[in-house]
């Protein structure tokens, strides 16, 4: 194990946390093991949490659905993929980022979305489809509640 390599584990409870130590321990103790003549850092944090399963399968599915639809309505032919790429054009911000020479422009992939803001980017998919597009999104209750963490209406 190369000491410039980082090393990271992602552990989800007291348990798995103790068996990480435990590996740690005899890293550190085995012949050609771990070396910390140079020192090391240890940070524990929580993990950020972004984007639900439910919203993953929501957001999925309702883009194929926006891509049958309108190749169906004969108003164009366009991958789920490329109205993915399309949807977070509409509604996720674009940030500046100052770098050495001039500054450029990011998107946030909607990955890097926490739950909060991927709901609202769903929101946004829903009302866009509803009033613009006419498109009658599926909504399976079970699915709906989880990604929106309400009760749809309506």
């Amino acid at each position: 194990m190369s000491s410039a390599e980082p090393i990271r584990w992602n552990v989800h409870n007291r348990a798995e946390l103790i068996n990480w130590w435990k590996v740690v321990k005899k890293s550190i103790n085995a012949e050609g093991g771990l070396s910390l003549s140079g020192g090391c850092t240890v940070e524990i944090k929580p993990k950020k949490i972004n984007r639900s399963a439910a919203q993953n399968r929501l957001f999925h599915m309702w883009v194929k659905e926006i891509a049958v639809y309108v190749s169906k309505s004969g108003r164009g032919c366009w991958s789920p993929e490329a109205w993915k790429q399309y949807l977070k054009s509409l509604f996720i911000e674009i940030e500046i980022l100052d770098v050495p020479g001039g500054s450029i422009q990011i998107r946030r992939g909607s990955s890097q979305l926490s739950k909060r803001e991927f709901a609202h980017f769903l929101e946004q998919i829903e009302a866009k489809a509803r009033s613009d597009w006419n498109i009658p999104l599926t909504c399976p209750d079970d699915i709906y509640r989880q990604a929106m963490g309400v009760k749809r209406h309506g």
